[in-house]
């Protein structure tokens, strides 16, 4: 697995032996893999909390990982990335706290399901697309009278490189996914796992980066020869040999280093070929410091089944209107209908796209009245509105909250509406951010 980073073994044995007491299950199968690698990873006196000595909060992030693992949160290939474990050491953060982890699960799970489901180079980190635009010249924190987290506080209007890497590495991180920093001269980046193997995204290719302290071919090599646990042991013999033989270690991809450790490296080269281990590339890299891409989206319309359309009555005559029971629910550029975590149906209104578009609900009323009007809404982002056209005459602006990636409903404005068929325009003026809508809700309001 690469050994106690620093060589500082006495404290991956306290970090591995505070897990190991913290669970039973951390003592069997790729539980205990995962145990162990991260221990060996992390042996610094303290882990992400300057307060909390190391092995302590490794036990914590470990059993917070556990408990998310048990309730399917992380990625469904958590368990199964393999190769001699290696790739375990790169699944918790090398610096968000587990606050920031449990906020952007919640945020990809409410507000952004869809990034969940995308094939695995831009599976979560696409947020970084969608709703970190490339900004320069933000003053941080945006909204000090909010109190938010850094990672919080860059959803409101974006940033350079960093940002956008950061909130990235989180968004793998919360899911288990392996990630690290990849940065190049003058550049912040990110790399990440997947099961073809790893890719670097939103900047250059391994060729031009530094990953975990590793000039970036080294790591892609050593990630892919950690899929072959038997002929990487002729990799370690040969490197044990020049250690105890006290030789130079190779240099610049294949040069200098003695007979050994020379050879150790031409047989990592050798293993790759043997394998046909490829190199994936980069992801991205044209959005290392741009929002716009060479790529065309694929837009794809999903199947929403009738219960998801159908408009009802409550008993006391509020009336539901699912947000999927518009004229077309179809997707484009601007708006995704998506599957809610929970199984239901949800709209995203999403930041990128062209101009705004509208999506029209028919209502039919028994008879005319006010009524309350109110939206169940996810954002994370403030000082936003949408605006509703009832019957082609009335623009109604509705605010909507900061509800941190959870859901709330708008504060109930009030619609005069006619007797029979209603008709109400939804949309959103630019300049707009992103929010996720599940229903929309008519009351009636009482004496009125």
């Amino acid at each position: 697995m690469g050994g106690a980073s620093g060589g500082n073994y006495g404290q991956a044995m306290r970090n591995y032996a505070a897990i190991q007491k913290a669970t039973e299950r951390s003592h069997e199968g790729f539980f205990q893999v995962w145990a162990l690698a991260v221990s060996l990873q992390y042996t610094d006196d303290t882990y992400v909390y300057a307060d909390v000595p190391a092995a302590e909060s490794l036990a914590r992030y470990y059993l917070n990982y556990l408990k998310a693992y048990d309730e399917g949160i992380l990625d469904p290939a958590f368990s199964e990335i393999g190769g001699t474990g290696w790739n375990y050491r790169f699944v918790f953060p090398d610096s968000y706290t587990l606050e920031d982890i449990e906020w952007i699960r919640k945020v990809l799970r409410n507000y952004r399901p869809d990034h969940m489901r995308l094939e695995y180079r831009w599976r979560y980190c696409r947020i970084v697309k969608t709703d970190i635009p490339y900004t320069g010249g933000c003053r941080r924190p945006v909204r000090p009278d909010l109190n938010l987290s850094k990672t919080q506080d860059y959803f409101l209007e974006g940033g350079i490189c960093g940002p956008r890497a950061f909130v990235g590495q989180i968004s793998g991180y919360a899911f288990g996914i392996p990630t690290r920093r990849a940065p190049s001269p003058g550049h912040g980046a990110m790399a990440h796992w997947t099961p073809d193997g790893w890719t670097t995204v939103l900047g250059p290719h391994f060729s031009f980066c530094s990953v975990n302290g590793l000039p970036g071919l080294e790591f892609l090599l050593m990630s892919q020869c950690h899929k072959e646990p038997k002929p990487y042991k002729q990799v370690l013999k040969c490197e044990w040999l020049g250690d105890a033989l006290a030789e130079d270690a190779v240099t610049g991809y294949g040069s200098g280093g003695g007979f050994w450790k020379k050879l150790a490296f031409y047989r990592k080269l050798a293993l790759v070929e043997d394998a046909a281990i490829e190199d994936i590339g980069a992801t991205g890299e044209e959005l290392a410091e741009s929002n716009e891409s060479s790529e065309k989206e694929d837009i794809r319309t999903i199947e929403i089944p009738e219960e998801f359309r159908t408009i009802t009555v409550a008993g006391d005559g509020t009336i539901t209107i699912p947000v999927a029971a518009c004229r077309k629910p179809e997707n484009s550029e601007k708006i995704r209908f998506m599957e809610s975590i929970d199984g239901g149906i949800q709209m995203h209104y999403s930041l990128g796209g062209g101009r705004p578009e509208l999506r029209t609900y028919v209502v039919e009323l028994p008879q005319a009245g006010k009524y309350e009007f109110t939206a169940d809404v996810c954002t994370v982002t403030v000082d936003r509105q949408f605006l509703l056209r009832v019957n082609r005459r009335t623009l109604v602006n509705v605010d909507l909250p900061l509800t941190l990636a959870d859901w709330m409903s708008t504060e109930p404005v009030i619609l005069d509406l006619k007797e029979g068929r209603n008709t109400i325009m939804f949309t959103i003026e630019a300049p707009n951010k992103g929010v996720s809508i599940k229903q929309f809700e008519l009351k009636p309001v009482k004496g009125a």
